[in-house]
């Protein structure tokens, strides 16, 4: 699912960019006017440390050499000398490098900080969006669509059978199956589905825009691929899909209503004979 915000990375990452060169050329010339026995070198590690947490690897070693220039010019016009040049050179490589070791570490701090949000918010077995994460995109699309007056479907997924794979193959070959399903969800939605697991063989999808007859393609679509390509996974059981789905012309604000709704419709397909898509349609 695009993240709403897409659309203005580019400015932002442009914008933030210019930032840091204005902040390291404003500490030039207060580097300058200050004369070199004050030393301001350390607020360099601002702007470098900026970029290297908005930006990147990339963008905080670019700061940082940019930093290391503009300390060197800045001392030099204030009339700094050096006894020998190699001592010139040690100090610029000693002060540049720091740089870019503050800025390699900053940026590092936020790739390791992202990964764990990630986790955090996926489903380790198969990827898809765990029930929390599911939970934050889908209470913002239902509002969206409650106050826009869209349509919107939320269907509830459970697998037929799928005991009979742990109890004949094992949980290695159930996690295999579980794994299959969340590819064939992700084959057969749409990017602006949200697609989770809720936990054990339970799946939810969230149909945004989606009106019955769309909805019902999409799931019938779903419960055809799920037993066409799980029985080969499953080790010969065959395990399918009960979907129960409720569509609205204008859903209710309420989350947790739209899911239990969905869960009570899974169980009317399961009882009916599995294998099979129960689709609701209210106003």
């Amino acid at each position: 699912m695009p993240h709403p915000s897409a659309g203005n990375r580019v400015p932002h990452r442009a914008e933030t960019m210019l930032g840091c060169v204005v902040g390291v050329v404003a500490l030039g010339v207060v580097d300058y006017a200050t004369g070199y026995e004050l030393r301001f070198s350390p607020l360099y590690y601002l702007p470098v440390s900026l970029a290297a947490w908005r930006l990147g690897r990339a963008a905080a070693v670019a700061i940082a050499t940019l930093s290391a220039a503009s300390w060197l010019i800045a001392n030099q016009l204030a009339g700094q000398q050096y006894s020998h040049v190699a001592v010139w050179a040690v100090n610029t490589v000693m002060q540049g490098g720091s740089f870019v070791l503050v800025g390699l570490i900053v940026a590092a701090m936020r790739a390791a900080r992202d990964r764990e949000a990630a986790l955090s918010r996926t489903d380790e077995l198969t990827g898809l969006l765990n029930a929390r994460a599911f939970v934050e995109h889908a209470e913002r699309l239902v509002a969206l669509a409650h106050r826009q007056q869209r349509p919107l479907t939320v269907a509830y997924i459970d697998l037929d059978n799928f005991k009979a794979v742990n109890d004949t193959h094992g949980h290695a070959r159930g996690d295999a199956v579980l794994i299959a399903v969340a590819d064939v969800l992700r084959r057969t939605t749409r990017a602006s589905d949200v697609v989770a697991r809720m936990g054990g063989d339970e799946f939810v999808v969230l149909l945004p825009d989606a009106s019955g007859a769309a909805a019902r393609g999409i799931l019938e679509r779903l419960r055809a691929e799920a037993a066409r390509h799980l029985v080969n996974v499953a080790g010969g059981v065959a395990v399918t899909t009960s979907v129960g789905g409720v569509t609205f012309d204008v859903p209710p604000e309420d989350l947790d209503a739209l899911i239990r709704r969905a869960d009570h419709v899974m169980y009317a397909a399961k009882a009916a004979g599995k294998d099979q898509v129960v689709l609701e349609e209210t106003a």
